[in-house]
């Protein structure tokens, strides 16, 4: 692959590979993979988000909880397989192309060295969760070297050394984009390069405020505490939980 060829091809650099070395066909057939490639993680994408919205619903977190922890009516999360379709629908139909087309599918394959690719190539839901990978890693690494005080001992569980690895690199994942990429690099034309980050860290920080004021300065203000408790759904045959309000005593 010839660096020039690398830097202005604008497409998969395994299939300008494949057809260097093997031929045109080849690289259509390598074409035919990356795509049932992407189809599969698209399919992946839709079960597990469709999932966790239903599980969000039945930890009863969730406004309209019982919406979102419903299983009708095709034995599937049906609610939060529509939340993940309105939010697809918004970022592929409200984004004007340019750099707001960008901001939202960012190209994987983008004209940049490595070090700047390792820094930039992101997106609305990698960057989120690479701070949540991080997060969750540190959890990990916490119960590992305090398992006899909170009596941990999973059945099945990754090594001490695996968990700070994937901590590290998350955590370099994390840092690495607001490194900036090296002049003529930003694959923006008038958007800051830090924006996906900034997006990332809003997104996670009004999932904070909301629960902030669903749960410590509503309560206050209100003076009630939230009371958890447990319902069985004969319908889905699942049990769901759900918070009520409890007035506190007056003093």
């Amino acid at each position: 692959m010839p660096k020039d060829e690398i830097l202005s091809s604008g497409r998969i650099l395994a299939g300008s590979f494949f057809r260097n070395v093997f031929g045109p066909k080849a690289e259509r057939a390598l074409s035919v993979f990356v795509a049932l490639s992407a189809f599969g993680n698209v399919l992946s994408v839709i079960f597990s988000q469709g999932r966790l919205v239903q599980e969000l619903g039945r930890e009863g977190i969730l406004p309209f909880s019982r919406f979102w922890a419903s299983n009708r009516p095709f034995n599937a999360p049906l609610a939060g397989l529509f939340e993940h379709w309105v939010v697809s629908v918004i970022i592929m139909l409200a984004p004007p192309p340019g750099d707001a087309y960008n901001f939202i599918l960012k190209s994987v394959f983008a004209k940049q060295t490595l070090t700047s690719v390792l820094a930039n190539n992101r997106s609305v839901i990698s960057y989120p969760l690479a701070v949540v990978n991080a997060f969750v890693a540190f959890a990990l690494i916490w119960l590992y070297t305090h398992r006899k005080e909170w009596n941990w001992s999973p059945p099945f569980k990754a090594t001490l050394p695996v968990v700070v690895f994937f901590f590290l690199s998350n955590v370099y994942l994390v840092i690495a984009p607001f490194v900036p990429p090296p002049p003529g690099q930003n694959i923006y034309e008038h958007l800051p390069y830090y924006l996906h980050c900034v997006v990332g860290w809003g997104i996670l920080a009004g999932g904070g405020v909301y629960w902030l004021l669903w749960a410590i300065v509503l309560p206050k203000i209100g003076r009630y505490e939230l009371v958890r408790e447990t319902a069985y759904d004969e319908i889905d045959g699942w049990e769901r939980s759900f918070f009520v309000r409890r007035p506190l005593a007056a003093r």
